[in-house]
């Protein structure tokens, strides 16, 4: 349950915004150190940011809420409603590649500057997560596990407090590491395309192995998977392809 700040702000809210400044600035910082074009490279960086919230709706709606949304048709416009990262990611990661390609931008220096956008941005997010608890696991002794009181989240059917671990924290921990290494690996100036591919494998390894942590109750499961390791299997395919293709080419 979020805590509200003054005027009704909530701290998941917040760090929603926070985000997506941060890491907007953060690429675009990056994208002059890699002597991307400015115009151009701005410009794509806000598209891909608006289609990739409508991408992240869309799989939200589509994985967690369909028989909602053919009770209330609406659901899929109402883009603020619900939004998941692996919606946001594919849907960059495509719109990255085709306007890259339209209007001349090197493909592999922008995807490293967005990658490290995206790696601020979900480090910033996970805070929010961290802070309203909105993504419980299952029971644990773990020093890492957060008391969640039944009133939190009913649906567990929990008849008291419960240790449980709290994965938009745990997340959290991973993901402050793995963005100081990137922006590390960033001041050496590595080939190009190696941060986004490397970005790609560490993430997908983290959130895919987070997931089975998840409480089965609140989180749907198709071919015995959830949405997060799908995800996080399409995106460790995407980064090994990129790694592969960064190594191949001469420096």
């Amino acid at each position: 349950m979020a805590l509200e700040l003054p005027r009704g702000i909530s701290p998941y809210g917040l760090s929603i915004y926070a985000a997506v400044g941060a890491g907007m600035l953060t690429a675009w910082r990056f994208a002059r150190r890699a002597e991307l074009p400015d115009r151009d490279f701005v410009g794509m960086a806000a598209v891909l940011a608006g289609a990739g919230f409508l991408g992240a709706h869309v799989f939200d709606v589509a994985w967690y809420r369909l028989d909602a949304a053919s009770a209330d048709p609406g659901l899929w416009f109402r883009v603020m409603d619900g939004i998941s990262l692996f919606g946001f990611l594919l849907v960059v990661t495509v719109g990255l590649l085709v306007r890259a390609r339209v209007r001349g931008v090197p493909v592999a220096g922008s995807a490293d500057v967005i990658a490290l956008g995206c790696l601020t941005a979900i480090t910033i997010g996970r805070v929010g997560c961290a802070l309203v608890h909105d993504h419980p696991g299952v029971p644990t002794s773990s020093v890492l596990g957060v008391d969640f009181p039944m009133w939190v989240w009913p649906q567990l059917g929990d008849l008291e407090t419960v240790r449980r671990h709290d994965l938009g924290l745990e997340e959290l921990l991973a993901m402050i590491p793995l963005t100081a290494l990137a922006w590390g690996l960033a001041h050496r100036r590595p080939r190009a395309g190696l941060i986004a591919a490397l970005a790609a494998l560490a993430y997908a390894a983290v959130r895919f192995s987070l997931d089975f942590l998840r409480v089965r109750e609140l989180e749907p499961v198709r071919g015995g998977l959830t949405g997060g390791q799908w995800g996080s299997i399409a995106l460790f395919a995407a980064g090994s392809i990129g790694l592969v293709l960064v190594l191949r080419r001469r420096p």
